[in-house]
C-alpha cells in the first residue's frame, strides 16, 4: 500500500503572536498514546518482534552489523553453499517504493534515487540507466539526502524510512561520500532511528543540520533537530519536542542560513498502541541557526493535529507553504501560506477550491508533503495517493497525475524533483515517473528491482516462473526472461499466492487483512474469503490449500475451514486462539491475530497455527 522559513527586524512583533520557547536540555516528556483508526501498511515485520515488551533498536542495530562484519565466516560455515551466483529474476516494470530523490548541482543529468528499503541508486543519464551505490552497507532505508553544493562529490544520506511503513525500515544515522557515491562513512546519528531530512549551510561545509523522527518503537529523547559545526563528527540536539515525536519537516530560507522552519510530528509506534497526532505536531522556527525557536501560532491550528509539511520559496523566502494533516480523519485539513515570514499564516481553504479532501487516502501521517516548484514560484505540489498541483499560487488546486487505479501513474506519490519550470521527476510506491509537460503525460523511468514482497513461489510445472505478492503492487508473476515485462495478476497489497498442481492455471491469491481470491483456469476472479465482518484479521492473513483434500483454511482469531475448495461452504474450526480468547491480551484487540497456517505432510489431522502475541 502506499512528505520546507524569519527577518530579524520583525522580531519584536513576531513575539506578540507567537510562543517563545528555548530548549536548553532535552527532557522527556510522557505523551498519552492513542490507537490508529486503521491498518499500517507493512507494520508486520516489527509486530511479531516486538511482543511484549517493544522492538529493541539497540540489538536490531548490533545484529546488523554482526550481519554484514562476518558475511564471509558465516558462508564458509554453512552445509548450503550460500557462495553460487545470484539472479536477479525481476521485476524491473513493476517498481518499489522510494522516499527521497535528488540531483547535481550543476547537472540535471546526474539524479539519485533512494528506496524506502532498497537502497540508494544513481542516474547519470536523467534516469535511463541506474546503478546500486549503497548495497555494501547493512541499511538499505534511505529517508533523506543532500548534496553539497560547493561540491558535489560530497554527498549526504539519512538512513530509515521517513514514512514510517513499517518493515525493517530503521536505519543508524547519516552516512558521507566525498567521491559521488562510491565510498560511504558513518557520522553519526546512529540512534535516533530515522533522519527525515539534511540541510546543508550554502557555504560553510562544517555547518550540517539533521531533523530525525527516533526509534517508532520506543520512547527516547534521541529525537528532533541536530547540529554539526565539525563536519558531523559531533553533534548536538538543538530542538528537542517529546519522548514520542520527532521532526518530520525541515527548511532553510536560501538567503540566510540561521533561519531554518521545522515541523513536529507525534509518531510512534509502541505494541499494540500507535501515535499520528499530538501536541507536538506544529511550526518551529529559528532565527540564530537553532540556538533558540519560536512556536509559530498566528492563523495557524492550536489543535493536536497529524504530520505537517513544508516547502519555502527559492525567489521569495518569505513565503513558506504547510500542509497540515487532520488529526480526525487523517486526510486534509488545510493548506496554509505566509509571505511574512512566519508573522501570519492564511488557510487557503484549498479543499473548497479543487484539492480533493481525500487526496491522501485516510492515512495522511504517510504523506503530508508539499513542494514549491524552484522556478516557478505558483506552481504548487502536493503528494498523496493522487498528486495535486497550483499553478497560482494556491488559489486554485487540479489533479495532475492520470487516476492511481490506472497504474498509469502508481499511487503514493512521496517526492518531487524539479528539473526545469515544467519537468519534474515523482517518487511513488511503485518507482519513479518523469513529466516533462506539467504532468500531461507521464513516464516510467526506472528499471530499479526493489519491489517489497511479502511472500513469493515457484510454478510447479518446471517452467521457471515465479509468482509472490508485494507491498501496494498486488500479486505478480515473472522471471528473467520478461525481467521488464512481468504480469500483474492482482491489484492492492499482494500476500501470498498458491499455485495448484492439479489444474496449473489456476491459483488463489489475496489482498490485505485476509481477502482471498480465486483465479480459475479461465481468469475469472472468484472472493472465496470467510466471512470477516465481525473478526479480527491480520494485516497478511495466513491460508493454507490442502489442494488432495480441497480444504482452505484460514486463520483469523479462530480457524476457519472450507471443504470443497474452491467452491464450498465455511464452518469454524476452533474458537479464538490468541490470548484474546484466553482472556490475557495486552492493548488493542485488533492486533491479536493468527499469523502462520501449517498441515502436517505425514498425517492431514495435524494442523498448526502461531499467533500475533505469541503462541503456537
Amino acid at each position: 500500500m502506499k512528505t520546507k522559513l524569519l527577518l530579524a527586524s520583525i522580531f519584536s512583533i513576531l513575539t506578540l503572536s507567537i510562543l517563545f520557547i528555548q530548549f536548553e536540555k532535552p527532557s522527556v516528556i510522557e505523551s498519552n498514546l492513542e490507537d490508529v483508526k486503521s491498518p499500517i501498511p507493512n507494520d508486520l515485520w516489527y509486530q511479531i518482534r516486538s511482543y511484549p515488551n517493544g522492538f529493541d533498536q539497540n540489538l536490531f542495530l548490533k545484529r546488523m552489523n554482526e550481519v554484514k562484519l562476518n558475511a564471509s565466516n558465516s558462508l564458509q560455515t554453512r552445509a548450503v553453499n550460500l557462495t553460487l551466483p545470484w539472479v536477479a529474476e525481476g521485476p524491473g516494470n513493476i517498481g518499489g517504493k522510494f522516499n527521497v530523490l535528488a540531483k547535481s548541482p550543476t547537472n540535471n543529468s546526474t539524479i539519485y534515487a533512494g528506496a524506502t528499503n532498497g537502497g540508494l541508486f544513481k542516474s547519470v543519464d536523467n534516469g535511463t540507466n541506474w546503478n546500486p551505490i549503497f548495497d555494501d552497507l547493512a541499511y538499505l532505508a534511505i529517508g533523506s539526502m543532500a548534496i553539497d553544493p560547493q561540491n558535489e562529490n560530497t554527498v549526504y544520506v539519512g538512513t530509515g524510512d521517513k514514512n514510517f511503513g513499517g518493515g525493517s525500515h530503521i536505519g543508524n544515522g547519516i552516512y558521507k561520500s566525498s567521491d559521488a557515491g562510491v565510498n560511504w562513512n558513518q557520522i553519526g546519528l546512529g540512534q535516533t532511528g530515522i533522519v527525515t531530512e539534511i540541510v546543508l549551510h550554502p557555504t560553510n561545509q562544517s555547518i550540517i543540520f539533521a531533523a530525525t523522527l527516533g526509534n517508532p518503537y520506543e520512547k527516547t529523547t534521541e529525537r528532533g533537530v541536530y547540529k554539526s559545526i565539525d563536519g558531523g563528527t559531533t553533534w548536538d540536539n538543538i530542538l528537542f519536542l517529546s519522548d514520542s515525536s520527532g521532526i518530520i519537516d525541515l527548511v532553510m530560507d536560501p538567503s540566510n542560513p540561521n533561519i531554518l522552519y521545522a515541523s513536529g510530528f507525534n509518531r510512534i509506534n509502541l505494541p499494540y498502541k500507535s501515535k499520528v497526532s499530538g501536541p507536538e505536531s506544529k511550526i518551529y522556527k529559528t532565527i540564530d541557526g537553532g540556538t533558540t525557536w519560536t512556536h509559530l501560532t498566528s492563523g495557524l491550528p492550536n489543535t493536536n493535529e497529524s504530520r505537517v509539511g513544508l516547502a519555502i520559496s527559492t525567489t521569495n523566502p518569505n513565503t513558506v507553504f504547510a500542509i497540515y494533516v487532520s488529526a480526525n480523519e487523517s486526510d486534509i485539513l488545510d493548506v496554509f501560506k505566509t509571505i511574512n515570514g512566519g508573522e501570519n499564516w492564511t488557510p487557503l481553504n484549498a479543499t473548497n477550491n479543487g484539492l480533493d479532501y481525500d487526496a491522501l487516502g485516510g492515512f495522511g501521517w504517510y504523506f503530508g508533503e508539499i513542494y514549491v516548484n524552484p522556478y516557478n514560484d505558483n506552481h504548487i505540489v502536493i503528494t498523496g495517493v493522487e498528486m495535486y498541483h497550483s499553478t497560482d499560487g494556491g488559489s486554485t488546486w487540479s489533479q495532475n497525475v492520470p487516476d492511481w487505479w490506472t497504474y498509469e501513474v502508481h499511487a503514493d506519490k512521496h517526492n518531487v524533483l524539479f528539473l526545469d519550470s515544467n519537468t519534474y521527476i515523482i517518487a511513488t510506491d511503485g518507482g519513479l515517473y518523469k513529466t516533462t509537460d506539467n504532468g500531461i503525460t507521464w513516464v516510467d523511468i526506472e528499471d530499479i528491482p526493489v519491489t517489497q514482497f511479502y511472500h513469493i513461489v515457484v510454478q510447479p510445472d518446471g517452467s521457471g516462473i515465479y509468482g509472490g505478492g508485494a507491498q501496494d503492487n498486488g500479486t505478480m508473476s515473472g522471471n528473467q526472461t520478461t525481467f521488464n515485462l512481468w504480469q500483474r495478476i492482482y491489484g492492492g497489497d499482494g500476500f501470498r499466492l498458491t499455485y495448484l498442481e492439479q489444474d496449473q492455471n489456476a491459483m488463489y491469491l489475496e489482498t490485505q487483512n485476509g481477502h482471498i481470491n480465486y483465479l480459475d483456469n479461465g481468469g475469472n476472479q472468484h472472493d472465496v474469503s470467510p466471512d470477516l465482518s465481525n473478526d479480527r484479521t491480520n494485516w497478511d492473513t495466513p491460508y493454507y490449500i490442502n489442494e488432495n483434500e480441497n480444504e482452505l483454511f484460514v486463520g483469523t482469531s479462530k480457524i476457519s475451514l472450507m471443504e470443497g475448495a474452491p467452491f464450498g461452504f465455511y464452518s469454524e474450526m476452533s474458537s479464538d486462539l490468541t490470548k484474546v480468547g484466553l482472556g490475557t491480551s495486552i492493548g488493542n484487540d485488533s492486533r491479536h491475530t493468527i499469523t502462520e497456517i501449517e498441515q502436517a505432510t505425514h498425517n492431514s489431522n495435524v494442523l498448526m497455527v502461531g499467533t500475533s502475541d505469541g503462541l503456537i
